[in-house]
């Protein structure tokens, strides 16, 4: 039996494994089988040849291991997420709807000319039951919400609402007590290549809101007066056919997001991206570049045939696996695909291409192992978990500066007296998959061991974020948003 570790340190072992396990590529420098048989000088080589070139890799990634701007960010807003007092809402929740109300103007379906298919499908794939409604009410989201401040106070009850103030909208929340104010504000402009969406029913009237095709935003604050920007980024919703009515479900659009944290001459630049097609199949990329050097990049897409609905209730016990997996099944709800191909590139080098056969059961299987590391475990409790981790999951590892791939498998290794999964590679002319980590060198051991440990603090205020992000979610969700109209 291995000696228990602190809670903290797991969560952050496991948080790391367990996001990168989804695209197939668990804690990818390490790997854990012995293998003493003698190696075919030429595979030598190319093993010899992949191990050189991971030393330089890894001493290049510490210069891109320190994510404090885009850390210091991230903490600001769950910050300010968890402070925002959503019950404040209440008492200006009829004003802020009014003011959203009064800019609708009657729309007939039957006046939309060439948009009047796409209108009508839209409509259906969002509320079927009104798919033969005659007319909606459509409003901008620029004459619905710009220039309007909601300022939430430390300590107070009820919300500060302010309307024609400002450009753009803006969610402020002040601490008196310290004289800071954190802001975040978004821009709505020009509509002319935006999307129109079908986003409630009101007394038998669908109403629709138009978004621009670009939304920009920023978060900065103030303390003492002495104001600094903290991100600033965009999100852009289009549909790539030119369509102008879509639904979140039977329509292809994208959506992306970019934002950039910059400090002393250092810029980081996380981006995500998602396209998302008729069928309900699913692409996505998500990247992280400093200085114009990309980091990571991750990119999905799904494929095959989905769940079906007895699965689906079968899934149901994802939510009892913690936040992450709760809201992971909420996303498959939405987009239900069982498998996918997945390809994660790290420091412009390392590729792994990854071949996911049952998303589901990857992540269950993860999630389960993710269990284990609140307890005390050994080798048996995690080898059957990650047996059926690579029954969903198989892939490869490429290194593109030498033109090498490896066959990839996760396995249980113990590493510095801990039981964990790891990465097992196997060159081509080899019969069993051996250990990289090993053969490394202690300044390459220091530097993967620094690697792994600059995930820690992202990981816990991912998982941090996500837990308030829920909460805040479910009290939105208590709200009733058109109450008294």
């Amino acid at each position: 039996m291995i000696k228990k570790i602190s809670v903290m340190k797991k969560l952050n072992l496991w948080m790391l494994a367990a996001i990168l396990t989804f695209c197939g590529t668990t804690t990818m420098l390490t790997s854990c089988s012995e293998n003493d048989e003698p190696v075919a000088p030429e595979q030598q080589g190319e093993r010899t040849r992949f191990e050189s070139q991971l030393s330089t890799t890894l001493s290049n990634s510490v210069e891109y291991q320190n994510l404090q701007t885009t850390l210091r960010a991230a903490e600001v807003l769950t910050g300010f997420i968890e402070q925002l007092n959503i019950d404040a809402l209440s008492p200006q929740l009829n004003d802020i709807m009014t003011n959203v109300l009064v800019n609708t103007k009657p729309k007939n379906i039957a006046d939309l000319g060439e948009y009047q298919a796409e209108a009508r499908e839209a409509l259906k794939n969002t509320f079927s039951e009104l798919a033969d409604a005659p007319m909606f009410s459509l409003t901008t989201a620029e004459k619905a919400l710009n220039n309007m401040r909601m300022t939430y106070v430390e300590g107070e009850s009820a919300m500060k609402y302010e309307k024609g103030v400002g450009d753009g909208l803006v969610i402020a929340y002040q601490k008196p007590s310290t004289k800071e104010v954190t802001e975040l504000t978004f821009k709505f402009k020009d509509v002319n290549d935006g999307v129109i969406m079908f986003v409630r029913k009101l007394n038998g009237i669908p109403m629709a809101i138009e978004f621009p095709a670009t939304i920009s935003f920023t978060m900065s604050r103030s303390l003492d007066g002495v104001s600094s920007e903290l991100v600033d980024g965009i999100v852009t919703l289009k549909a790539p056919n030119g369509r102008k009515y879509i639904s979140l479900k039977g329509c292809e659009w994208d959506l992306g997001v970019a934002a950039t944290a910059g400090a002393n001459n250092r810029y980081e630049v996380p981006m995500a991206f998602m396209r998302h097609y008729a069928d309900g199949r699913v692409d996505g990329q998500v990247g992280l570049s400093i200085n114009g050097t990309t980091v990571l990049d991750l990119a999905i897409n799904s494929t095959g045939i989905p769940y079906d609905d007895t699965e689906m209730e079968q899934l149901k016990s994802m939510r009892e696996m913690g936040i992450i997996y709760a809201g992971f099944y909420e996303v498959l709800r939405l987009f239900n695909s069982r498998s996918g191909k997945a390809q994660l590139t790290v420091m412009e080098d390392l590729v792994f291409n990854a071949d996911v056969k049952d998303v589901a059961q990857a992540v269950t299987a993860m999630g389960s192992a993710l269990q284990q590391c609140y307890r005390e475990h050994d080798k048996a409790d995690l080898d059957p978990l990650l047996e059926q981790l690579n029954k969903a999951v198989s892939f490869t590892v490429e290194q593109k500066s030498t033109g090498i791939t490896a066959e990839g498998k996760i396995v249980t290794a113990n590493i510095e007296g801990i039981y964990q999964p790891a990465l097992a590679l196997r060159f081509s002319g080899e019969s069993d998959f051996t250990m990289v980590y090993d053969n490394m060198s202690e300044a390459d051991r220091a530097n993967y061991r620094s690697l792994v440990k600059s995930f820690d603090a992202p990981i816990q205020q991912l998982y941090k974020m996500f837990n308030v992000l829920n909460q805040k979610r479910q009290d939105i969700k208590n709200l009733n948003l058109f109450k008294g109209l």
